[in-house]
């Protein structure tokens, strides 16, 4: 293989493998009332990417990358920024007044952990009613 031939090779595997894993692209979601099924206008939807931050182990701590906040639209959609697998951690919030809110890392009230939840295309948030019985805290 010719040296010209070999370095356009390295060129377009670099420029193939590096797109993916550091840029980001979007993805769509819609936010229902979790009882009715019906869409949720205005609910507030937040992301923060962070990275694991420069440091000691268990004392680095986290750096943003982007946060990143939107409102739904009639149909309660929404659109937010998704980066590749390289920046797994983020904390993805939904918010509208009247109902509980929702997070990727916590289930409300209770506060116990959320294992289940992943960034994807199509995803769809239920919001909950918030009850008196909840505490306002």
């Amino acid at each position: 293989m010719n040296r010209a031939l070999s370095i356009s090779l390295l060129f377009f595997l670099l420029f193939m493998f590096s797109v993916p894993a550091f840029g980001r692209s979007m993805v769509t979601g819609q936010v229902v009332d979790a009882e009715t099924g019906k869409p949720i206008e205005n609910a507030a939807v937040y992301i923060c990417w962070t990275k694991p931050g420069a440091g000691p182990p268990g004392l680095a701590g986290e750096d943003i990358v982007e946060v990143a906040e939107t409102l739904t639209d009639s149909e309660g959609s929404f659109k937010i920024p998704k980066y590749s697998t390289f920046l797994k951690q983020y904390e993805f919030t939904v918010y509208k007044n009247g109902y509980v809110c929702w997070n990727s890392r916590d289930i409300f009230p209770t506060y116990q952990k959320r294992k289940d939840f992943r960034i994807k295309d199509g995803m769809v948030i239920k919001l909950e009613h918030f009850k008196e019985e909840y505490s306002k805290e």
